[in-house]
């Protein structure tokens, strides 16, 4: 999600080279042990304790911001922005992110609150770098799509039965909602609305006066798309509806996934 701005005006970034100089840091490596960690517990358990789905969801959440603001600036690099190299997006590192309340703090306790997955956003790029303006379109895309493959790796063993709940039941539960809150992301992040990746997608191909009205507002566009899901009964139905849809793509009961992950997340209720 694009909370933070980008700049509009040409950057000179790094010489090209040919491929990204990507150098996963060592925090990073150490949040994908934790998860892979806490996976292999939970398999190794079968029935856990629920905050050992609390503990496996949150790494793994923290994993997928990573990674989702990762894809942003990936993305950027291959479209022309080289900068983003040396302002060290390219090394897998929350801590290089800008924003860390609205990066990891801020998504972490909407999980907390009420099981929406919600991607901060905390990558600066030089648009001005990217020419191409479907290439820029491709930026903001990319965040989402990284939700919808980690979506993907998430659901898929359930949904195949290669994690059975029978068996494994924590690990099952755990990856199951972990999914909820991957297509959560990405239904959220598509509302073309300005500050989610959404309106980024569609921004580059709108007039610059039409761009310069909507910029004031770019920082409260996401604040009011939570108070309407938040306050709006049909807004927040039409919200989960679209959610356990995307759920049920990778074979597993959405309303089942969402319901009985939260249930189990909330370990302290």
């Amino acid at each position: 999600m694009d909370l933070s701005p980008v700049t509009d005006t040409p950057g000179r970034g790094s010489e090209p080279s040919a491929l990204p100089p990507i150098r996963p840091s060592f925090t990073f490596l150490a949040i994908l042990a934790a998860t892979i960690g806490a996976g292999v517990w939970l398999w190794s358990v079968g029935e856990g304790p629920s905050w050992g789905v609390f503990i496996f969801a949150t790494i793994g959440w923290i994993l997928s911001l990573t990674m989702h603001e990762f894809a942003h600036a990936l993305m950027a690099w291959f479209g022309g922005d080289k900068s983003v190299a040396a302002k060290g997006y390219l090394q897998l590192d929350p801590r290089k992110y800008t924003e860390p309340g609205l990066s990891l703090l801020m998504p972490i306790l909407f999980v907390l609150m009420g099981g929406i997955g919600l991607p901060g956003g905390a990558v600066w790029i030089q648009m001005g770098s990217i020419p191409s303006r479907w290439a820029r379109s491709a930026v903001s895309f990319a965040g989402p799509a990284m939700n919808i493959a980690c979506a993907a790796i998430c659901l898929i063993p359930v949904g195949q039965g290669w994690v059975d709940i029978e068996e494994h039941r924590s690990l099952t539960i755990g990856l199951a909602f972990l999914g909820v809150l991957q297509i959560g992301a990405t239904v959220l992040n598509l509302i073309p609305v300005p500050g989610l990746d959404g309106f980024g997608i569609i921004n580059p191909h709108l007039s610059p006066e039409l761009r310069a009205k909507i910029r004031p507002i770019s920082s409260k566009g996401i604040f009011i798309v939570l108070a309407l899901l938040w306050f709006v009964p049909p807004a927040n139905r039409a919200f989960w509806d679209l959610i356990s849809w995307g759920v049920e793509i990778f074979g597993v009961n959405g309303d089942v996934a969402s319901g009985l992950g939260f249930r189990e997340y909330q370990f302290w209720r």
